[in-house]
């Protein structure tokens, strides 16, 4: 519910066809999101988040900075400072669970 609701993370983690619509529900990202920028994939298949725990998913959440101390920037940047930051420990860790099975489900 949070991935698919509040946080809207398919708004831009998410490859779009000619007339907007979504192509994939899986987070696979997309190589022209917001401002025409590149935005990864957010499920545990993706390179973006490969190998990160949920711990770690979590933290970037609360705090913007990834497991290799760079920071999350550009919109992402805003996601976090405007709304993923003031999220409970709970909603984060659901989030980070929930990124996390993507990979293990083609249907979702």
């Amino acid at each position: 519910y949070l991935v698919k609701g509040p946080t809207h993370c398919g708004a831009c983690h998410t490859e779009r066809n000619a007339f907007g619509a979504r192509i994939s529900k899986r987070l696979t990202g997309t190589s022209s999101g917001p401002n025409g920028h590149p935005v990864p994939g957010i499920n545990a298949g993706e390179n973006h988040i490969k190998g990160w725990t949920i711990e770690d998913i979590t933290f970037a959440l609360q705090t913007g900075l990834k497991p290799d101390g760079d920071v999350m920037g550009g919109a992402m940047g805003e996601v976090v400072e405007e709304g993923t930051s003031h999220m409970s420990d709970e909603d984060l860790k659901a989030i980070a669970v929930y990124l996390q099975s993507l990979d293990m489900d083609p249907a979702q």
